[in-house]
């Protein structure tokens, strides 16, 4: 969510902050050493049409939620989702979950009151 294109990340931020239910995460040492062991696990990068950035960055996104003891992982990426799914963890594909219904907005202009006209 943070890397989408078009984020404004500093009004992002402080959302997740301000709900329980989010928590942000550092890379710290821990993700280092999850990051590292994924990486000599996982097949190349270039065995799964993908580049070494992103494919570096979903490893990275997989070693916190690790260390962190998440069950889920909320993505619209497809290799980090399949990468995921792979390693067990039960994946959302938010672009598929459904929208909040928009409700028709009711109008605001009033009749005029009878002893004014």
């Amino acid at each position: 969510m943070l890397s989408a294109r078009g984020a404004d990340i500093a009004k992002i931020i402080p959302i997740l902050e301000s709900q329980a239910i989010f928590r942000i995460v550092d890379f710290g040492q821990r993700a280092a050493v999850e990051f590292g062991m994924l990486f000599k696990k996982q097949k190349s990068y270039k065995e799964d049409g993908q580049n070494k950035v992103p494919f570096k960055f979903d490893l990275s996104i997989i070693a916190i939620a690790k260390i962190s003891s998440v069950s889920t992982i909320y993505s619209a990426d497809e290799n980090l989702i399949k990468r995921a799914q792979a390693l067990n963890f039960a994946v959302c594909d938010f672009q598929g979950l459904p929208r909040r219904p928009q409700e028709a907005q009711t109008s605001l202009i009033f009749p005029a009151h009878e002893s004014i006209q």
